[in-house]
C-alpha cells in the first residue's frame, strides 16, 4: 500500500530502523532520501498491510534479512 509505505518513511526518518545501522544515507535521482519498506511478517504468511507490520531498512539490512546469517536476529529486533 503506497499509503503504508509514505507513513513508515516519515515515521522513520527515511533512516534504516535498525539499531546501530551506520550505512550512509543516500538520495535517489529525485533527490529524495532512499530506503526500503519491509513487513515484519510477510503477506504471504497472513502479515497485514498495516503501518503495524512494517520498517524500513536501508538495501543492505533488507538483503540481510531475507538472505544473510543473521537473519533470524534482524527479525527478532
Amino acid at each position: 500500500d503506497e499509503l503504508v509505505v509514505a507513513i513508515a518513511k516519515m515515521r522513520a526518518g527515511y533512516r534504516c530502523e535498525v539499531k546501530g545501522c551506520a550505512t550512509p544515507i543516500f538520495f535517489t535521482s529525485i533527490g529524495f532520501r532512499y530506503c526500503e519498506v519491509h513487513h515484519v511478517i510477510p503477506l504471504s504468511e497472513g502479515g497485514s498491510d498495516s503501518i503495524e507490520n512494517v520498517v524500513c531498512l536501508c538495501a543492505l539490512h533488507h538483503r540481510e534479512i531475507h538472505h544473510g546469517v543473521n537473519a533470524s536476529a534482524l527479525r527478532k529486533q
